[in-house]
């Protein structure tokens, strides 16, 4: 099966997937006793599914035209006014979205959007992992009242494992200083060497996945 033929599946999959969710989540399998049940083969589907069920926004997007008329779109719909963007590519992005952004965050200690990109996404708990390596990621999926989040269909990885592995490959075993995990709203958990909950984190979380290579 050829790489089109694959993402074009993977695209219908997950558009059924949030058009149906509620039943799809309903109807999955009842695994409460065993905390490693395995991920499905499609883990795109699922980690829509969970990040969804955890209260996130999740926007499908197929190419970077498609992100970037979808960026425009939500923020028109949802009256983002204040954007924060350190990243220079996203920029880029924002730029051509039409989207006007303020880059100066290192001395705010609160923030009303923060858009940034991400490690990987781990789909067995639909979870987003951000580092100190990206510009200002940690900082604004902390201090931003929204966060937008901007990944590739092919960062997301089954498991924690498999998210570690990602950063070591990435990294050469030389992780950031500071790896974190955002769960939904509000839930952002340290993974480096401890796990912190409750920690202060964005009432919103959106999630564009684009399904190609956007950097």
């Amino acid at each position: 099966m050829d790489d089109s033929t694959v993402k074009e599946k993977v695209m219908n999959a997950v558009r059924h997937a949030l058009v149906n969710k509620d039943d799809s989540i309903s109807s999955r399998p009842d695994n409460s006793h065993n905390v490693f049940y395995p991920v499905p083969d499609e883990k795109e589907v699922f980690f829509a599914e969970q990040f969804m069920q955890a209260g996130g926004k999740f926007i499908f997007c197929e190419d970077l035209h498609d992100l970037q008329l979808n960026l425009a779109l939500a923020a028109k719909e949802y009256k983002w006014k204040t954007i924060f963007c350190a990243d220079n590519s996203l920029k880029k992005i924002l730029n051509n979205s039409n989207l006007y952004y303020n880059e100066n965050v290192s001395d705010k200690v609160s923030v009303e959007i923060g858009i940034t990109f991400c490690e990987c996404l781990i789909a067995r708990h639909g979870a987003i992992v951000m580092s100190s390596a990206i510009d200002s990621s940690n900082k604004l999926s902390t201090i931003s009242n929204v966060h937008v989040v901007i990944a590739q269909i092919d960062q997301v990885v089954p498991d924690m494992s498999s998210a570690f592995a990602w950063l070591k490959k990435k990294y050469r075993n030389s992780l950031p200083s500071s790896v974190s995990l955002v769960t939904g709203p509000s839930k952002t958990d340290n993974i480096e060497k401890s796990f912190i909950t409750g920690a202060q984190g964005p009432k919103e979380l959106f999630l564009f996945m684009v399904n190609d290579k956007i950097i």
